[in-house]
């Protein structure tokens, strides 16, 4: 008798799960051989589908993977031409399949020594083995929710505060031409990840989506709307519908905006304290932020903090107080989107707020569409490498860098 494999979805069919499963067998198989003997430590699928918690979309009567598949080769050591030689055999088979299918690189040199990031958090806590050490990520024993760093979390708001500012983008340059379904799916991950930002503070995040939901839906701190919409939104992810209410609901952007615009201020006053009121002033707070890195309890935090001074190069030269320009400098880039993000996304900063914001993001003036390419640019440089691939897909190139 076959042997009954772990979920990849919660309610997609037999043939779904069995299709998936055949899928994940081939890609295992082509990562197998195009490394080198020896090299492999552990394939394992990470994201949704790890947890047992994949999206399912139904067109035409068919179920199938509405994301794409994320793997992670965890290496004994570096090969510098890993990721090109993976992406090159898995080609084949996304094309084949239709199917995204992302492979991600890391090290178990790099895993033991990495803080308690919330992507790895949620991998130990949720993944699918599909070749290798069926140990290893187990025994990651330090990545738990309660060791995730602060940082790591308003670094994944930023990340998904940046598909609103994507989205806004979009609208901008190809108005109803824009793709209304990938408006959609960014919108639904923004929602999901500013309750998941609130969830961290109060101390109840969770690494599954329906935990999260149901933990959410019992939350104090957050407005009754949001709490629904977080609830719409992980259905969403579950179950994405393109048409009918939830789409209407998640492409209302002013209401949206409305709607999630406290939870992030709820979350900076937990990280900054009660002195975080409005927006004006609230760059210099989130810069001075920074300095809590040279505290004597976080060696390893300061050193990378270090690291990061003597590298980031800023786009521009703000007037900022002392104390912000020395957290700029140790945040870097990600403390810089922080910063700026809230005169990027609403429209309730003052006009000294989106000034400092511009001149610190190298932008060419202090309108919002100036501020959002600039915030983009940056952004897709230092957090996110697969934008310019996705930019470039949907036609949104932006202008050179200032230097």
């Amino acid at each position: 008798m076959a042997v009954a494999r772990e979920r990849l979805t919660v309610d997609g069919s037999d043939a779904l799960e069995a299709s998936s499963w055949a899928l994940l067998d081939e890609a295992a198989a082509l990562v197998r051989a195009a490394l080198p003997p020896g090299a492999l430590r552990a394939l394992v699928l990470i994201g949704g589908y790890g947890r047992g918690e994949g999206g399912v979309l139904v067109q035409g009567g068919v179920e199938r993977p509405h994301n794409n598949f994320d793997l992670l080769a965890i290496l004994e050591r570096d090969l510098p031409a890993a990721r090109a030689q993976l992406d090159d055999a898995l080609a084949p088979l996304r094309r084949s399949s239709g199917i995204g299918i992302d492979v991600g690189l890391t090290t178990v040199a790099r895993l033991v020594r990495s803080p308690a990031l919330v992507m790895w958090v949620d991998m130990r806590n949720g993944h699918r083995l599909l070749a290798g050490d069926a140990s290893f990520v187990p025994s990651l024993s330090r990545f738990t929710v309660t060791r995730i760093e602060p940082n790591d979390v308003r670094d994944l708001l930023v990340n998904r505060a940046a598909l609103l500012a994507i989205n806004d983008e979009l609208e901008a340059r190809f108005g109803a031409e824009a793709d209304a379904r990938l408006l959609l799916k960014h919108t639904v991950k923004a929602v999901i990840g500013y309750g998941d930002a609130l969830l961290f503070v109060e101390g109840r995040y969770d690494s599954s989506y329906r935990e999260r939901a149901r933990r959410m839906e019992n939350l104090d701190a957050a407005p009754a709307a949001f709490r629904r919409l977080y609830a719409d939104a992980i259905a969403f992810r579950l179950r994405p519908a393109y048409e009918g209410p939830l789409a209407r609901t998640f492409a209302a952007r002013d209401e949206l905006r409305a709607a999630l615009e406290p939870i992030h201020a709820a979350f900076e006053r937990r990280r900054l304290g009660p002195g975080q009121t409005s927006w004006d002033g609230h760059a210099h707070r989130s810069l001075r932020a920074e300095l809590r890195v040279l505290e004597p309890a976080r060696p390893a935090g300061a050193l990378r903090a270090l690291r990061t001074a003597a590298r980031f190069r800023l786009p521009g030269l703000a007037p900022l107080d002392p104390f912000a320009h020395i957290g700029l400098r140790l945040g870097g880039a990600r403390a810089l989107l922080a910063a700026t993000l809230p005169c990027v996304i609403y429209g309730s900063a003052g006009a000294a707020a989106a000034s400092t914001a511009a001149t610190l993001l190298g932008a060419s003036g202090s309108a919002s569409a100036d501020l959002r390419e600039a915030f983009l640019r940056l952004w897709g440089r230092w957090s996110d490498v697969n934008f310019g691939h996705v930019a470039r897909k949907n036609g949104l190139v932006l202008a050179a860098s200032s230097p």
